[in-house]
């Protein structure tokens, strides 16, 4: 393979493009490239300690706050994705676990799993205090509440920063050695240098020899300006000229086809679609529930972003609904996507006094949070007080309310094979929910479907609706029937020996009947239900359920028919580019469930049978297609073979996309045909026929096979990607592998990354992508073509 790259797109668009911080920028990469692996700072202030804000308890609310802002005494609470703002004590561990991974302190991968209590005996090394967690380390996992004890320059961090500082690496060595001999020449060369790249910049190869000439003079005038603190004017320059070579290198970002002028070597780029085609936004448009008349109704959903202020409205007469949890199969909805979640909102406030509200999560995650808050909860009079709470718990006000009511037991997590994230939930009080649930109705327990055994095939009861004035109409049916026999009493002996005879034995009957009932009924309170919340793939979810759930709390039998309806509808908001995921839900009753064991994927599939299907929602992400239209035809223009791979269904690609013209020339080809044509060694893109390829319903080992595809074929192959299980394929192939961040765990498998063939040359261009809008490669004397 002559070159491979992946492209590092969303870490260094947020670091130049987002921040706007282009020093911290700069500093950041220039320590990742000349002492990767070390954590030996240059001279200033560390930049991975800095961070921007934090969500702290003061005056007994939560706010989210400038990190600059804390001090010694604090209240702090640590989410996972989020850098730990200062040295904290910690105090409460919420879920059993915290992990941190504290590679920042270190010159390897060091990830700790931490404590809240005190420590046997007392050690100045970081690595065993288990119950801090220091400034710039990573939460992966867990929930956490600490106390700040040091900030600024009394943190750990710094402290460990200024004892590096006296040991140089060996470039700073050279560079402190000949500073005197150098700093003219290099300052002449440095400011020709500026005064060049003010020019319009232009791609361009290359010499290795060229490059690194570069990188010195850059780096010594970087240097000499930090040392003496002197040119403001050119300081000012310099300061121009990052903004505009991070303006390009954004432009380059989404428009990622053009960054190299390669030799008249063929190419295949290999995109992610809902990572560079799309805003990446997800947000919930629309929910479609089996009413109470029988029949299919959809909700429309307002608003497209994190703010959870939307209303939610009948399509049919649109009408708004005041309190959404009325409807029961929207109020269970609302209930998976609080409790089967694993995202956060935050909510801010900029310089200006404009609302922020911020994710930590994936954008679908992030969006079903926000159908939870604006579903609100079942009790009115609680959902009044929540406008009057302040916005930074408004935000977390429904998804709190059900958290009240069910413990969680184990989580499924979600699997490309079964399509489905379910989570195993425990009632805390369900007397308390029930009422809550049921007030002002009639007071019934509503009817359940029950699985009595875990292992072995699924048994299904119903448990009939019980009233509790049953016992009084019961009494009242006995005394009219002693009345009448009064009155029968007169008449002839046979005739009441006969009645008697009757009324023994229906009232045996009824006896034996209420006898059951009750033993039924006392098997059911003596045996603990655990509640399956499930959602996943629409189709997925909907070839599960043998139930589904009406308005007014009725359950039916799941028939064919029905399902069609439900398939038609998901069609038709595929085809208007919407993606569909399924909701539904069962009752386990079973005491010898060990649920910390894993049962392994089998019987989490028997497990996730014979659910009670709930509905489905529509979700929505926005399109820039212009840019994808002047994208793709410039591709075209430069003999590029484009291949887009999306985990989303063909329909919903096609939908999405079906307003830019050049996307109805592509061929589209599901993950399955893919898999197929790879294996039987015949070319998944056809050279002279087809502008590119849409592969539908992929996952991470489609996007694999195509790499090591293109591999084999000696093809060059451009992949946007950040699965960590495309990783771990490279690796195989002997491709070496520089992360664009710290190297986490959680970097690693939520971020862009950069990969390359050679990692001297990955270190290069994570150099020059900041500072300058090129890319180096070997000339090619032989370029190989594709195949016929």
């Amino acid at each position: 393979m002559n070159s491979l790259c992946i492209l590092s797109s969303s870490k260094i668009l947020k670091e130049l493009g987002v921040s706007q911080h282009y020093g911290h920028s700069t500093a950041k990469i220039f320590n990742l490239v000349f002492e990767f692996g070390t954590n030996k700072y240059s001279p200033g202030t560390p930049p991975f300690f800095k961070i921007t804000n934090c969500v702290v308890t003061r005056n007994g609310s939560m706010a989210q706050i400038d990190s600059n802002d804390l001090v010694p005494g604090d209240i702090v609470h640590l989410y996972p994705g989020k850098k730990v703002p200062a040295d904290i004590r910690l105090i409460q561990i919420k879920g059993g676990e915290l992990i941190v991974d504290e590679s920042i302190y270190f010159s390897q991968k060091t990830i700790t799993s931490k404590t809240c209590g005190a420590l046997k005996t007392k050690t100045s090394d970081i690595s065993k205090l288990k119950n801090m967690a220091f400034t710039g380390s990573y939460i992966l996992k867990g929930d956490a509440v600490g106390v700040v004890v040091n900030t600024g320059k009394r943190i750990q961090g710094y402290q460990l920063f200024q004892s590096h500082s006296t040991s140089a690496n060996p470039f700073q060595q050279f560079i402190n050695k000949y500073v005197i001999l150098l700093s003219l020449v290099e300052m002449m060369a440095s400011i020709a240098f500026i005064i060049t790249q003010n020019q319009e910049l232009e791609l361009q190869t290359m010499t290795l020899k060229d490059l690194l000439n570069i990188l010195i003079e850059f780096y010594l005038f970087t240097y000499l300006l930090n040392q003496f603190k002197i040119y403001e004017k050119l300081s000012k320059v310099v300061g121009q000229m990052q903004e505009k070579l991070a303006n390009e290198l954004i432009a380059v970002i989404k428009n990622p086809f053009v960054f190299q002028q390669f030799i008249n070597f063929p190419r295949i780029l290999i995109t992610n679609f809902n990572r560079i085609f799309t805003q990446n936004s997800k947000h919930v448009s629309s929910i479609i529930i089996y009413s109470k008349y029988g029949q299919l109704q959809e909700f429309l959903v307002q608003g497209d972003d994190l703010n959870p202020k939307g209303k939610i409205v009948s399509k049919y007469n649109n009408l708004e609904m005041k309190t959404p949890c009325d409807c029961i199969p929207i109020r269970e909805i609302g209930k998976i996507c609080s409790i089967c979640n694993q995202s956060n909102l935050f909510y801010g406030v900029d310089n200006e006094r404009n609302e922020i509200y911020e994710a930590i999560g994936k954008p679908l995650e992030s969006a079903l949070l926000v159908l939870s808050e604006k579903i609100l909860t079942p009790e009115k009079n609680l959902n009044k007080q929540k406008y009057i709470l302040e916005k930074a718990n408004q935000i977390t006000f429904a998804r709190n309310y059900w958290n009240k009511y069910y413990e969680k037991v184990k989580v499924l997590k979600y699997d490309k094979d079964r399509k489905k994230m379910s989570i195993l939930v425990k009632p805390k009080n369900i007397e308390k929910e029930i009422n809550a649930i049921l007030k002002n109705q009639k007071i019934t327990i509503p009817t359940t479907i029950i699985s009595k055994n875990f292992n072995n095939e699924i048994e299904i009861n119903y448990n009939e609706e019980l009233n509790i004035e049953k016992n009084k109409i019961q009494q009242k049916e006995d005394v009219e029937e002693e009345e009448e026999n009064e009155e029968n009493g007169k008449k002839t002996e046979n005739k009441e020996k006969k009645e008697n005879k009757e009324n023994k034995e229906n009232k045996e009957k009824k006896k034996n009947k209420e006898k059951k009932e009750n033993k039924e009924n006392k098997e059911i309170e003596n045996v603990e239900n655990y509640y399956l919340f499930v959602k996943g793939t629409f189709k997925e979810i909907l070839n599960c359920s043998d139930y589904i759930l009406k308005d007014e709390n009725e359950i039916i039998n799941f028939n064919s028919e029905l399902k069609k309806k439900f398939l038609s509808k998901g069609k038709e908001l595929c085809q208007n580019g919407k993606s569909c995921l399924g909701f539904g839900y069962k009752i386990i009753k079973n005491n010898n469930i060990d649920f910390n064991k894993d049962y392994g994927m089998a019987n989490d599939i028997k497990l996730e049978k014979k659910l009670i299907f709930i509905g489905f929602c529509g979700i929505s992400d926005t399109l820039d297609e212009q840019m994808i239209e002047n994208s793709l035809n410039e591709l075209k223009n430069k003999g590029i073979k484009t291949i887009i791979v999306s985990s989303e269904e063909a329909e919903t690609v096609s939908g999405m996309m079906k307003n830019i013209p050049m996307i109805k020339q592509f061929k589209q080809i599901n993950s399955t045909q893919c898999k197929n044509k790879i294996k039987n060694n015949r070319d998944i893109i056809n050279n002279d026929d087809e502008d590119g390829l849409i592969i539908s319903e992929a996952y991470s080992q489609t996007k694999c096979e195509i790499v090591d595809y293109c591999h084999k074929q000696n093809l060059e192959c451009c992949c946007i990607e950040t699965s960590s299980t495309l990783m771990d394929s490279l690796q195989k192939a002997d491709i070496k592998i520089v992360p664009a961040t710290n190297g986490s765990d959680l970097a690693k498998s939520h971020s862009d990354i950069i990969l390359i063939n050679h990692s001297i040359r990955a270190i290069i261009l994570s150099f020059i992508c900041i500072y300058k809008s090129i890319y180096f490669t070997d000339k090619i004397e032989n370029p190989t073509k594709i195949p016929d």
